[in-house]
Parts: C-alpha cells; sequence; structure tokens
C-alpha cells in the first residue's frame, strides 16, 4: 500500500513523461529531472509487446515510474489479467518506484469502451469495485506505491451521489492509494461543469495528495458540444503554474511529473522542467 516518505520539510523529487520518439534526447533530459514516468499503454497495453530492454535502459538513467491508461481500474470485470501479468513478470526485471493509473475504466467486463478512458458515476457503488481492484492490483505488483489519478470527465453520469472530491478522498482512503492530482485535468473539468478549480484542491484529503502532473497545451473540443479539454503539447500555462502554486501551499507531495505527449521540443520541455524547479524550491 501507499505510504508517504515524504517529510514537510523535503521537497518533491521532479519526473518527466517520457515517451519512446524521446529516447535520442533521454540523457539529456535525465540531467534534469529525478525520475521518469513512462506511459504503461506503451509497454503494456493489449495493442503492445512488452520490451522489458527499453524499460532497463531507462532504468540505468533514472528511476522509473509506471502510469497507465488500460488497468481498468473502475472495471466492474476486474483490472485487466493480461496487463496485470505483463507487469508482474517486468517488476521481477526492473526497480519501479510506483505505479499510477486514471480514476475511471476503458473496458467494461470484457468489452472496451471504446475511448481511452471514462469517468465513472460518482457512487459508492462504483467507488466500491474501484477499491476492490486497486487492491487486487497492489497485490501483484509487489506492495509497490499506488497512485489513483482524477481524470477529466466526458459524461455527467445522472446518477452520481457524491463530489468529486469526495468520492477520491473515499477509494484513497479505503484502498490505500495515494492521491495523484493532475492539475491540468481538474483545471479543465472546472471549466466545463462551472466550478472553482481553487475548492477543488481544498477539498482533497491533505495527508493522501503526494504526486502531481503538471502539462500544457491549448484548450480543444471536446467529446460533445461546449465541452473542452486539455492537450499536452505546448508549455504549461500561467493558470496552471497557479493553481500549482496554490497546491504547494497546501499539500507536501513526493513528486511532481511534467508531462507531454505531442510536439516534443526539447528547449520548451527544459523551460517547464527549470521553471518547476523554481517553484518548487521557493
Amino acid at each position: 500500500m501507499w505510504q508517504s516518505e515524504n517529510m514537510s520539510a523535503k521537497k518533491p523529487q521532479i519526473g518527466l513523461m517520457i515517451l519512446r520518439q524521446m529516447f535520442p534526447e533521454v540523457n539529456r533530459l535525465g540531467k534534469h529531472v529525478d525520475f521518469f514516468q513512462v506511459p504503461g499503454e506503451e509497454y503494456f497495453g493489449p495493442a503492445t509487446i512488452q520490451d522489458i530492454p527499453s524499460l532497463v535502459f531507462l532504468s540505468k538513467i533514472r528511476p522509473i515510474h509506471i502510469h497507465s491508461i488500460d488497468l481498468s481500474i473502475g472495471s466492474v470485470g476486474g483490472p485487466d489479467k493480461e496487463i496485470l501479468d505483463r507487469i508482474y513478470e517486468m517488476s521481477k526485471t526492473i526497480d519501479v518506484v510506483s505505479f499510477s493509473d486514471h480514476i475511471g475504466f476503458s473496458q467494461s467486463d470484457k468489452y472496451w469502451t471504446g475511448m481511452p478512458i471514462l469517468n465513472p458515476p460518482l457512487t459508492f457503488e462504483s467507488a466500491d469495485q474501484m477499491i476492490k481492484n486497486i487492491k487486487a492490483i497492489v497485490g501483484v505488483i509487489c506492495s509497490k506505491p499506488f497512485f489513483i489519478e482524477n481524470n477529466s470527465h466526458c459524461i455527467d453520469w445522472p446518477n452520481s451521489k457524491l463530489t468529486e472530491a469526495e468520492y477520491t478522498n473515499y477509494v484513497s482512503e479505503k484502498s490505500g492509494a495515494g492521491i495523484l492530482l493532475d492539475i491540468p485535468n481538474m483545471l479543465a473539468d472546472s471549466r466545463n461543469y462551472n466550478f472553482d478549480p481553487y475548492k477543488f484542491i481544498d477539498s482533497l484529503d491533505q495527508n493522501r495528495v503526494k504526486m502531481l502532473h503538471i502539462a500544457g497545451g491549448d484548450w480543444l473540443d471536446g467529446y460533445k458540444r461546449r465541452e473542452i479539454t486539455r492537450g499536452h503539447y505546448k508549455k504549461v500555462e500561467k493558470d496552471t503554474w497557479n493553481l500549482l502554486k496554490h497546491t504547494l501551499k497546501n499539500y507536501s507531495p513526493d513528486y511532481i511529473i511534467l508531462e507531454r505527449a505531442r510536439n516534443i521540443d526539447y528547449d520548451e520541455i527544459v523551460s517547464d522542467l527549470t521553471a518547476l524547479k523554481e517553484i518548487v524550491t521557493t
């Protein structure tokens, strides 16, 4: 289960999401970070081949955190067994620091939803299923820390009974998972559903928010009219930096990760990492 190793005076470690296309510059980028976040779908998803050598290569430069979208931790049928088996085999070879996935599901029993990740109805029933799945995952990953990330919503379920913060806190507390606060995801939802992002941050369990995501990009047309979603392909925007600063006043995360998925510009990435370090150290 997740346990914080962070003391209140300790600064968070800085990480960067590394894609295969970024391998040619991985040594340069590694000089600016404490660890790499690896997208699990590049190695363990249903359409991939397990690539242990690449993970070994990365782990020799910086420690590895595995971040997935394919475990489907909210699925009624349980987490994807094939992916779990692949992760288990990999964990016998590579010392992974932690694992994480999104609050949601990509398949219902045996059937894929057709979307990368779908937000669940905010009910105790769906939360209890997610808690059961997380405990099963933690059993496979040999009790390494596991974090749950707030997912940007594409469905406003009519049967939801809880707020997203209440739901997240409940799943985290009952499962033992830490909370991965994705600030751009939450910012997109605040614009789509007209809520105060600062109040959302303040509503999370102060003792369980131990990992953060930041990213930059244009605000794009989303899943239906008048909905927006953020990209991962430009410098971090001002609103995200301000929310990060507010978060750091209230929480003591162990890890902060910069994500960049498209339009890879190494100078911009280094610039964002430099800005992030300045915020963390002031």
